[in-house]
């Protein structure tokens, strides 16, 4: 994978429109983290799920298994899940509970955007419940740098013969530097 970096001019209505887009970007995301650190606290105080996943952890801590173990750990695994999808915890769920929130910005964010940071939230998650990971944390307007969606598709979009970045809307202007040293 290659990255081009071209400078861009832009006005400043410009620059406004893509703090604006920074910032809806950084609203979701804490919107999403907030959603999920809702759902896995209603997970913790779910004694089902506890009970099941206490069974689960001492099938997991045996280091040789019959047969109705191994059966046995993969419902118990199917359960978690299914109590994990029941709480909201899931890639799609988040993904749905942003749509509705991103409704809001769709002529800052496309869909796909607001699916892209749905999805780093959910890896968060999975951190939290299947890694090491403690608590998800929420991020600062300043902890954003890019904006990613999901394919090339979507999104921004660079027009090579007329150096343009368009953007849902937003035309930027860019042009190639002079020499090397000029790029910073």
């Amino acid at each position: 994978m290659h990255t081009v970096q071209l400078l861009l001019k832009t006005s400043k209505y410009e620059r406004h429109e893509i703090d604006r887009r920074f910032h809806a970007l950084a609203h979701l995301h804490n919107v999403c983290v907030k959603h999920a650190r809702k759902c896995m606290i209603r997970l913790q105080h779910d004694k089902r799920y506890a009970e099941l996943r206490q069974l689960y952890n001492e099938l997991v801590k045996k280091e040789k298994m019959s047969k109705e173990e191994k059966l046995q750990k993969k419902k118990l695994a199917k359960q978690l899940a299914t109590c994990r999808i029941e709480q909201g915890l899931s890639k799609a769920s988040l993904e749905h509970y942003l749509k509705v929130c991103g409704k809001r910005f769709s002529k800052l964010l496309s869909s796909q955007q607001v699916q892209a940071e749905a999805d780093r939230v959910w890896c968060g998650v999975e951190r939290c419940l299947f890694g090491n990971g403690k608590e998800l944390h929420f991020k600062k307007l300043m902890d954003f740098d890019t904006i990613g969606g999901k394919s090339n598709k979507n999104g921004a979009r660079f027009d090579l013969e007329a150096m343009h970045v368009n953007w849902l809307g937003l035309s930027l202007k860019c042009y190639l530097p002079k020499s090397e040293n000029s790029l910073s």
